[in-house]
């Protein structure tokens, strides 16, 4: 290539280029500046805060319907407690669609969720206290990835 030194270092551009190493067969390997590798990475990390986001969310509504409705409810047959779950739909859509407002605010409202799960966890019984530790680590996954979700979009 014109204009490069033996480091890779293009003297026009002042870009470091490197040898792509993943992602192509080894026939279309072109180089490719630093710049566009650290873009594929960053979305790969925006993807990963994405899925884990989804993931636990979802995870968090699955817990608390049956919790509540079947593993171990407050009275026997289930319980309106149930209903807990029904804020956690309102983000849903957002967070399905990789809006940042919705991840914003979503976090905010799994910290209630975090909450609940704490006080139950110290306070239920054996059976409604693992629940309740597991609810305090999805909460926790989600605001994570939340969190991550929204520094590398707005950083992209």
């Amino acid at each position: 290539m014109v204009g490069l030194d033996r480091d890779g270092f293009d003297k026009r551009s002042g870009n470091s280029l490197v040898r792509c190493a993943f992602a192509e067969p080894v026939g279309r390997c072109r180089w490719r500046s630093l710049g566009a590798v650290e873009r594929r990475l960053r979305l790969n990390k925006i993807r990963y805060a994405y899925l884990g986001a989804v993931a636990s969310l979802t995870a968090l509504i699955a817990l608390c319907l049956a919790w509540e409705l079947w593993l171990a409810p407050l009275r026997a047959g289930g319980s309106w407690m149930a209903l807990k779950a029904l804020p956690l739909l309102a983000p849903l859509t957002g967070i399905l669609h990789g809006r940042i407002h919705t991840f914003q605010w979503a976090a905010m409202l799994v910290l209630a969720y975090f909450i609940e799960g704490v006080m139950r966890g110290y306070t239920d019984g054996a059976p409604s206290a693992m629940l309740a530790h597991l609810e305090v680590a999805l909460a926790l996954a989600f605001i994570g990835c939340a969190i991550w979700f929204v520094r590398r979009a707005r950083a992209a």
